[in-house]
């Protein structure tokens, strides 16, 4: 792993707040996530993704006109798993335009209570912060990075 995976927490919120929103139109792909921040919050997101209902997570596919969806890998397989709405909007993090990924009130575990916020890094990077809509774990955002993935991954 990379040593720009391993800031604190702080460090991350301070770069996402310099960074331009990510244009949903010009961002459509696959994108490998890469949990990043110290290390208690790097094994505790690995540790805590199957009690989200994310069980296997890799990352997320923006299809364009207000969806995404999130990639798992089962059995050995890649596959779709709880699609997302995609909106502009500002984010809780600093009020600053985000693209929003949302997700239905009948998503699978803690779902329906995660919200992404994403800005783009560099040409190939989406720096992303999820935040859990519940008493204390509003508190803590989790920085992720989105990876663009090759078109033959």
């Amino acid at each position: 792993m990379d040593d720009h995976y391993r800031h604190p927490i702080n460090w991350y919120r301070k770069r996402f707040a310099t960074l331009q929103p990510v244009s949903e139109a010009s961002a459509v792909g696959t994108y490998l996530a890469v949990f990043v921040g110290p290390w208690w919050l790097r094994v505790g997101a690995r540790w805590s993704l199957p009690l989200s209902g994310m069980r296997g997570w890799v990352g997320k596919r923006i299809e364009g006109n207000g969806r995404a969806v999130n990639l798992v890998r089962r059995a050995g397989q890649l596959q779709d798993f709880c699609p997302m709405q995609a909106d502009q909007g500002p984010s809780l993090m600093d009020d600053g335009q985000s693209l929003i990924f949302s997700y239905a009130g009948n998503a699978p575990g803690m779902l329906r209570f995660f919200r992404d916020e994403l800005r783009q890094y560099d040409e190939h990077r989406i720096l992303a912060f999820a935040r859990v809509n519940l008493p204390l774990l509003n508190l803590i955002p989790l920085p992720f990075m989105l990876k663009k993935a090759a078109e033959n991954d």
